[in-house]
């Protein structure tokens, strides 16, 4: 079915009314200069917002050109600076814009909000007072909070005259707030900036009330500047655009007011939406800490860990644990808080005052270690080095279980093993370090240092430099220059030598990497990565015989390992041939290097296959190659289908049998043969289960062959047999960047109606579009009918809903006659959405019924077709044709944002935007989708679907931003 478009013809007829309103009042033609000007305008706040400050500017140079002075240009030129994400236009250049403005238009809202938003982001910290010197510095705050306090309530209440403080030209944000306010009372933008202002200004009060007990009083002013900071961004929340950010900021706002309860909950209804957000949940742990609740710093610990698993969170939540267990006082937590603040004999004498109060807090040892380690690595004398670091082990010893809990007590008694030369217990120390820290690499490599510099291979500097060469050296001509001199210094250090036959094996220089893989075996033979490494690099210079063996001697250490396995066979499978196994084996491997060209990569597989015409990986490259050809001809298909089958005879094992029915299934799909396609691919999972890649294709192959009920077999196939497949499961990455955030439950949910065949509902759908960008800005498009639907089948009868479709109370205007006698029989594939466009084709009404249909559809393939989604729920749905989407490339996907009782709201979301860094020369496009389905009751019959497209894309031009958005709603009567 198409995509969802309005035709040239159907808007004209819509737009005819209001065109004939136009002509018929007969306005005054506007001056043409004045239109170009606010056109240039209007392209350069499109390509503001779509991040081309550059571009944009270009085009308020061109408006410029018309009238400099004009409202419009010197808004959007302060508006450009003030607003740009890219560093390509400093902000202190707007200045000129501000100056113009209030020296031309000092009471306009726009010009008065826009140079607030200047100076706000220009400010300058304010001089913190000196406490020599208090007296000037009181009376500058009561002269500071009278106009502050005046212009706060001039904004909160705008009254006919401003307060003497507005007037003028002064260098305050508040101050064009207030005009603005005036201008426009109310307005949310203005009263989130004045909030934020009134912020700063209080948190700068009580920076200096903490500063010198002189200065209390700015802290008590403080609290006035917050109360109505408070009022106007409760004011400011109601824009949904910035609720978010205006709660995460009151959050902390009402914490410093001491607002706990208050803060607490404004803190939950941010972490409801945004649980990753560091800053409330820092804010929390602060309320924690004030109101003494240790079950809540236990919790906002537990959600900082998870967002940084870093090793200071890690030990004040094994605190805060203990704290709670042992059922102290919450002063505790405070005591040891305090402890870890200090430094030097300080630190140390609060550990000591701390544990003779509570002999069992065993996190009070590690900070005792880490100020001894910290001793013994400043002290100028080796006696003193080894007095700190070997008292840091016994404070360590004295951590009981916590080493096996908390990595970093692990991690600071490996590095006191490694500072005193006790390099055995330090490769131990450290393993278990990356044992409990999987992401810890430098204690991998550690452990493996310490092994090599106790044996003697190496001195613990030159360990030091291969870290540091592996870490900071990108550039291979210099890694390969320092790795050399350094196995110079320490030629029997075996890691050093691995590391650079790494180096040589990747720039092809295969003889020079055997060389040094076989220098590390003769220093370590059981060296895993040496073995594999030699046994690989001698597959490509030709010594199977070597190969083989090396591979042999790796699989009886690990077993476990598939490439070593398969490659034995490879190998294995080359000495049992003569010379043409050989030289046939040499060219598949040299087609396989990534940079030929496909023309040579075919000729090197015919001459391997010609030399070894059962060489089962020559077969399946070649098959592949030709099935895949961009535009292949018959011929390709026939070798192609030929090489397969005898790649498929040639096979091995079963996942080799899997790849060459995989290939077979492509080929067959491009003969347009779909039922043995759909016979290959599900032969080929039956072999080879993998991520059910195999299924979908088996899928798709049936339902192009007609057959809805043998694609939903194989659909319900992936879903139950593998439920947490990347087909089913969006990656996580994606789940956070479309801010996917399901509810949570415990069983099994299935995500679709369930009406039972002569089930009748009776909707309203609305219709609205409109555009912008180009010179070619339309009035909105905005359309209204009734939409009956009943259910003559379901998907148990053949795996498809059958629906017929009705229309009632159709729009007067043209083009919508014929739909009160329009009847559609509705066909959707709860897995695939619409199976065929049920109108003829080439009909008036196709653009005029086409995104009912597209709303039907919606609501029908919502949840992974019919199958049950197990917690927690998120899903894709990409391979579905009928609802809009944006196909493979652009994430997508699912999840249940409410349920309440037997009823739900499923969100389905894609998105389509500019790759990060991409080239400025390209068309960039941006795109959004975003549906919203509500369920009622336990047939889940469905109340209302929302669906919105946004669409913006950099016109060819590149002198405007191309925009338009679609929403569609259907909603039951």
């Amino acid at each position: 079915m198409r995509r969802f478009a309005f035709t040239a013809a159907v808007l004209a007829c819509l737009f005819a009314a209001a065109s004939c309103e136009l002509a018929t009042a007969q306005a005054p033609a506007p001056d043409p200069s004045l239109v170009q000007l606010l056109d240039h305008v209007r392209r350069a706040e499109r390509l503001r917002e779509f991040n081309r400050p550059l571009l944009a500017k270009s085009q308020l140079d061109k408006a410029a050109a018309i009238d400099a002075s004009a409202r419009p240009v010197l808004v959007g030129y302060l508006r450009l600076y003030t607003r740009a994400t890219s560093g390509d236009l400093p902000l202190q250049d707007g200045r000129q814009y501000a100056e113009a403005l209030l020296k031309t238009f000092p009471d306009d809202y726009e010009a008065c909000f826009e140079v607030a938003s200047f100076l706000f982001l220009t400010a300058e910290r304010p001089a913190t007072p000196d406490p020599r010197d208090v007296k000037p510095a009181l009376e500058r705050l009561e002269a500071e909070m009278k106009v502050f306090l005046e212009l706060a309530d001039a904004i909160i209440t705008p009254s006919a005259e401003l307060p003497e403080s507005a007037k003028g030209r002064p260098r305050l944000s508040l101050a064009y707030l207030a005009r603005a306010a005036k201008a426009s009372p109310g307005t949310e933008e203005v009263a989130f900036i004045a909030a934020q202002e009134l912020d700063f200004r209080g948190r700068s009060y009580q920076t200096y009330a903490a500063s010198d007990p002189a200065f209390d009083v700015f802290g008590r002013r403080a609290l006035e500047l917050y109360q109505r900071a408070e009022t106007l961004y409760r004011r400011a929340m109601k824009s949904n655009a910035r609720e978010l950010s205006v709660r995460i900021a009151l959050v902390n706002l009402l914490y410093r007011q001491r607002k706990f309860n208050e803060a607490m909950r404004e803190g939950a209804a941010v972490l409801r939406v945004a649980p990753d957000n560091l800053r409330v949940v820092n804010t929390l742990l602060d309320v924690a800490i004030a109101k003494g609740d240790i079950d809540l710093m236990i919790e906002n610990l537990a959600a900082r860990q998870r967002l940084f698993n870093d090793a200071d969170t890690a030990i004040e939540l094994s605190v805060a644990t203990r704290v709670r267990d042992k059922k102290w006082p919450f002063q505790r937590w405070r005591d040891y808080r305090l402890a870890a603040s200090q430094r030097g004999d300080a630190r140390l004498q609060a550990c000591g005052e701390l544990l003779k109060v509570e002999p069992d807090f065993l996190e009070v040892h590690c900070l005792a270690a880490e100020e001894l380690m910290n001793r013994g690595a400043a002290a100028k004398d080796v006696a003193g080095q080894t007095a700190g670091y070997e008292g840091a082990l016994k404070a360590l010893e004295r951590t009981g279980d916590l080493r096996e809990k908390l990595a970093d007590a692990r991690r600071l008694e490996a590095e006191c093993y490694w500072q005193l030369g006790r390099y055995k217990e330090a490769a131990a120390s450290f393993a278990k370090t990356a044992e409990m820290d999987p992401t810890d690499e430098n204690a991998r490599f550690l452990s493996r240092a310490s092994v090599a510099v106790s044996s003697g291979q190496c001195k613990a500097a030159d360990a030091i430099d291969l870290l540091e060469i592996r870490l900071q050296t990108r550039d291979s001509g210099e890694r390969l220059k320092l790795l050399k001199e350094l196995i110079q210094k320490a030629p029997k250090y075996a890691e050093a030598i691995l590391t650079l036959a790494k180096v040589l094996d990747l720039q092809g220089a295969y003889k020079a990497a055997l060389d040094c893989y076989v220098a590390v075996l003769e220093i370590e033979p059981e060296n895993i990565e040496g073995l594999l490494g030699r046994s690989l690099v001698s597959m490509k210079v030709g010594d199977y015989a070597a190969a083989a063996k090396a591979f042999d001697a790796l699989l009886k250490l690990r077993p476990d390992l598939a490439i070593a396995a398969e490659a034995l066979e490879q190998a294995k499978w080359v000495l049992a041939g003569g010379p043409n196994r050989a030289k046939a084996f040499d060219r598949w491997l040299q087609s396989r290097q990534p940079a030929i060209r496909p023309a040579d990569k075919e000729r090197l597989l015919e001459e391997a296959i010609a030399l070894e015409p059962e060489f089962f990986e020559a077969l399946l490259d070649l098959g592949n190659l030709l099935g895949r050809r961009q535009n292949p001809g018959l011929d390709d298909l026939s070798r192609a289908e030929k090489f397969l089958n005898d790649a498929f005879k040639f096979a091995r094992d079963d996942d080799m049998r899997a790849e060459a029915r995989s290939g077979l299934g492509y080929v067959s799909v491009r003969q347009k043969a779909y039922e043995r396609a759909a016979e290959h691919y599900e032969a080929s999972f039956q072999l080879q289960r993998g991520d059910g890649t195999a299924l979908i294709f088996a899928a798709l192959a049936r339902r192009a062959n007609g057959d809805e009920a043998g694609a939903t077999v194989n659909m319900r196939k992936l879903v139950n047999d593998l439920p947490t497949s990347p087909l089913v499961r969006p990656k996580l990455e994606d789940v956070t960047r479309l801010g996917l955030k399901p509810v949570s439950d415990a069983g099994p949910r299935k995500v679709s109606p369930e009406y039972a065949i002569g089930d009748k509902a009776a909707f309203k759908f609305a219709l609205e579009m409109d555009g912008q960008g180009g010179g070619d800005d339309a009035p909105p498009v905005r359309v209204a009918y009734g939409v009956n639907l009943e259910f003559v089948a379901t998907p148990t009868h053949g795996g498809v809903w059958k629906i017929a479709m009705t229309f009632a109370d159709p729009p007067a205007s043209p083009g919508y006659a014929a739909l009160a006698d329009l009847k559609l029989e509705l066909e959707i594939s709860p897995w695939f959405g619409i199976i065929k466009d049920p109108l003829p084709p080439g009909s008036e009404l196709a653009e005029v019924v086409g995104p009912a249909m597209q709303a039907v559809a919606e609501a029908f393939c919502i949840g992974v077709g019919d199958g049950a989604i197990a917690p927690p729920y998120v899903w894709r749905n990409d391979r579905t044709a009928g609802p809009p989407h944006f196909g493979e490339g652009a994430i997508e996907g699912n999840y249940i944002a409410q349920m309440f009782g037997d009823s739900m709201e499923v969100v389905r979301v894609a998105a389509a935007g500019r790759a990060a860094g991409a080239d400025p020369d390209t068309s960039d496009h941006s795109r959004r989708l975003e549906t919203r389905v509500e369920f009622a009751g336990r047939r889940q019959e469905v109340r209302k679907v929302s669906l919105v497209i946004d669409k913006r894309e950099l016109a060819k031009s590149k002198d405007d931003v191309l925009a338009s958005r679609l929403s569609v709603t259907l909603e039951a009567k």
